[in-house]
């Protein structure tokens, strides 16, 4: 093969060359491996270039020396860099008279006018590039114009135009076989679909884009963005835990410079918001911060003003009112500078909850106005259906009920419309309180009916529900109860007097329970059962509790089918109250068999394993089975978080003068249940003796105050590191230590329990066919060898993710060989 001349080479040959046409033939070649030279040369180049085309009337090289010179400084030029690339293009299609060149100038001048924020001027350029670009025969090129009206159309909040512009664009790297720009328009199909709300379906794309960065070199950078997409997607689905494992897989790999900048700073901001919506205020903290750094580093304007705004509203749920107000007034600014309405309408609303934590009337309601007003042309967008949340909820504290609950019904179409679960969940369960004041009984149906219609897992639907029933009966606990054990509870029910009750299929109505089955074509599949403790007097219409039944049975004959336990014909593990639990390993059920002995000991725990084998999830089995069932559960990761950031977040603060609120801790917060502190062993010295007083005490006392307040928290402690071998190097509290371990569970390795994957494969299946639509039946047998022999580095959380974007993605309904991901290979077993 023969050798590629170096780049010191080619600057010979341009130092030698002594005519204009030889040094403009040099150029050329050297711009051809502009991406091996500094960014500076690259420039002078291109400048060059431009210069010595245009003195040899060689327009074709004017052009490209002018796409070469805006490719050189896409990252650090500004508008001005952009109008000077458009003008050389415009001189040579005047000159030449050419209609692609024609295009080329309005493509470059198009985004002259984006980058100042200019967006209605940009689009005219565009829309007039791409009527002449198709006039000529370039098909790329018209792939190119309609790219930027789509990312136009996105900006401004107009996802259906989009992914319009988007499947145009995929059919034209279809038809020109560009597997690069494909990879890219697939991912933006995929964010065009997500923001219309079709998850499931964005969700495939995303995956698709993952299928074709392993299995095309070319296109391998974008398996990060991929990633960062998909985190976002699942915040979307409200589920922030696998959005937090998969923003951090990107991040890690961000540490190894395998992303790219721009990426990596978006993926640290959706990060710092999925902490935010978990409660892990630390966390988001330093996530925010870390964003906004990076934003600024790369002079990402827009990005900025999103970051700050967000780290607004952290202030504000912190109790920080003067931080706040400096961040919303900073964020505005710099979203009205960049031409961003629905960043600012985001802005005016965080500044409309300042003024009413302030007790400002007037001016949250006038900011609240002008996010309405910013975003009056997106009715039904995401941006406009949370403002909607917040104003309505606002002036139901003022009494306005009616004005309350017009924003709120059009807040709740759009969100559910939209598949926004949790802020769908949070209007509705507002309109439901208003809507009990006119008829309970309608009310309670239309709740448990808009859970069913939008699209909940059956585990978390039928949580909901219950949590509704709670409220709108009034009663404190309930359970789900099917072939003699209770499958779901809230609170703490008399277990034995619900299994009692779920023998028979009358309807019970007392003071103190009330019961009555579910059927399924003319089967009973179980029993709702609510208790309370206060004896209340009410009786409940048996056509409204009929109705209730009809509308959980499907989602509770879908649970019944994911509820594959490890209870049946083992007595020592009948307590246990389990999330997908699937283990028949000795190790793993002795792990189990202990979780039911000390689910009602009232003593710390400590869970030891490698990251992915279930930590969490075994220490919310352990809440969900003792008598704190139905308390708060509260996570906190101590990894990578300052020891200053985490101290409030475990203590909180007292308010100090105006410009602050008192801030309840986690420790304040988890009252009364469960405090988890994921990777214990991270944390500080000055954290572990306060947390050690607080175990010994059972006392805190919040940042800046001197009284001590009283909290009954269980510690559930979780760590990936040997915490004796820190205590051995003086870096981790011998009593703490102690403490934590007064029970200590470990959790095997899933490589170490290869007999549990085949039924965890077949439950992720079935689980996965439930949530995405899909209906895979089964895995060939050479495809669970593979899957069974893999060693999965990171353990179940590992083989959950590799299973459902196979379901997703599997041609057929068996899942076989070639269905899995090309990192699942033989050869790693």
């Amino acid at each position: 093969m023969e050798r590629l001349p170096s780049i010191q080479d080619l600057k010979q040959q341009l130092a030698e060359a002594d005519t204009d046409a030889a040094r403009l033939a040099a150029l050329r070649v050297l711009e051809s491996r502009g991406a091996e030279l500094p960014c500076g040369e690259a420039e002078a180049n291109a400048r060059q270039a431009a210069a010595l085309a245009r003195n040899t009337r060689s327009y074709n090289d004017m052009v490209r020396a002018a796409i070469a010179l805006s490719e050189a400084c896409r990252d650090t030029g500004g508008a001005d860099l952009w109008k000077e690339c458009a003008d050389i293009v415009r001189e040579a299609a005047v000159a030449s008279g050419s209609l692609v060149h024609e295009g080329q100038h309005l493509y470059l001048l198009g985004r002259a006018h984006e980058v100042q924020g200019n967006h209605e001027l940009a689009r005219d350029c565009y829309e007039r590039c791409l009527k002449a670009f198709r006039k000529t025969e370039f098909a790329g090129c018209v792939g190119a114009a309609l790219n930027q009206l789509a990312n136009l159309a996105s900006i401004r909040g107009q996802p259906a135009e989009a992914l319009e512009h988007y499947q145009e664009c995929l059919k034209i790297d279809d038809d020109l076989h560009d597997i690069a720009n494909g990879a890219l328009h697939q991912l933006n199909v995929g964010e065009a679909l997500q923001r219309l709300g079709r998850l499931d379906d964005a969700l495939e794309s995303y995956f698709r884009v993952l299928a074709l960065s392993e299995q095309h070199p070319e296109v391998r950078q974008m398996r990060p963005v991929a990633l960062s997409a998909l985190g976002e997607l699942f915040l979307d689905r409200n589920n922030t835990a696998q959005a937090i494992d998969i923003l951090t897989m990107v991040m890690g790999a961000g540490d190894q410079t395998e992303v790219p900048l721009h990426i990596l700073n978006e993926t640290t901001a959706s990060l710092g918001l999925a902490y935010h919506r978990q409660g892990n205020h630390a966390s988001a903290h330093q996530a925010y911060a870390k964003a906004l750094a990076l934003a600024e580093e790369f002079g990402d304007r827009r990005l900025a003003a999103i970051v700050i705004s967000r780290m607004a509203e952290l202030a504000l749920d912190m109790g920080q009112l003067e931080r706040c107000s400096e961040l919303a007034e900073r964020s505005a600014t710099g979203a009205r500078q960049v031409g961003l309405p629905c960043e600012e309408a985001q802005v005016m609303r965080v500044m409309a909850l300042l003024h009413a934590a302030r007790g400002e009337d007037v001016e949250a309601r006038g900011c609240f106005e002008k996010a309405l007003a910013l975003l009056c042309d997106l009715e039904d967008s995401v941006d406009m259906a949370r403002v909607r949340l917040h104003y309505g909820r606002y002036l139901l504290t003022r009494g306005e009920r009616e004005s309350a609950t017009m924003n709120l019904r059009a807040s709740s179409r759009a969100l559910r419309k939209l598949g926004v679960i949790a802020e769908w969940y949070e209007v509705n369960r507002l309109l439901l309180v208003q809507e009990l004041q006119v008829d309970s009984d309608a009310a309670l149906l239309q709740g448990i009916s808009g859970l069913a219609a939008l699209g909940f897992g059956p585990r978390a639907l039928l949580e909901r529900a219950l949590g509704l029933l709670l409220e709108t009966l009034r009663f404190d606990s309930a359970a789900i109860v099917a072939g003699g054990r209770p499958l779901l509870m809230l609170g703490s029910p008399n277990v034995a007097s619900a299994l009692a009750v779920g023998a028979g299929e009358q309807k019970v109505v007392a003071d103190t329970v009330l019961s009555w089955p579910v059927y399924h074509n003319s089967s009973m599949l179980g029993r709702i059962y609510l208790e309370r403790v206060v004896p209340v007097s009410s009786g409940r219409s048996y056509l409204v509790l009929d109705a209730i039944a009809n509308l959980l049975a499907s989602p509770m004959l879908r649970f019944l089918d994911l509820a594959v336990g490890v209870t049946e014909g083992r007595p020592e593990l009948t307590k246990l109250r389990y999330r997908g639990v699937v283990s028949k390993n000795r190790r793993m059920l002795e792990v189990l068999a202990s979780v039911c002995v000390a689910a009602d000991r009232d003593v710390p725990v400590l869970t030891c394993g490698e990251n992915g084998t279930g930590k969490e999830v075994t220490a919310r089995a352990l809440h969900d089975s003792g008598s704190r069932a139905g308390k708060p559960f509260i996570v906190v990761n101590c990894a990578g978080v300052s020891d200053d950031l985490l101290k409030v977040e475990f203590f909180g603060t007292e308010a100090v003068g105006s410009g602050s609120r008192t801030y309840k801790g986690k420790f304040e917060t988890a009252d009364g249940g469960t405090l988890f502190l994921d990777e214990v062993g991270d944390l500080g010295p000055e954290l572990q003796a306060g947390i050690t007083r607080v175990l010994k005490e059972k006392v805190l006392n919040r940042v800046g105050g001197h009284v001590g307040i009283n909290v009954d928290v269980r510690v559930v402690a979780a760590t990936s590191r040997v915490l004796g071998e820190l205590v051995a190097q003086g870096r981790f509290r011998r009593d703490l230590y102690d403490m934590l371990r007064t029970i200590e569970l470990v959790i095997p390795p899933l490589r170490e329990r290869q007999e549990d994957i085949p039924d965890l494969v077949r439950y992720i299946i079935r689980r996965s066919n439930q949530e995405f639509g899909r209906s895979v039946a089964d895995v060939s047998p050479d495809a669970l060898l593979q899957l069974v022999t893999f060693r999965w580095p990171g353990n179940v959380r590992e083989l959950e993710y590799v299973v459902e974007r196979t379901v997703l993605l599997a041609r057929g309904d068996t899942i076989r060989q070639e269905d899995l991901p090309a990192s699942i290979h033989p050869q790693q077993a």
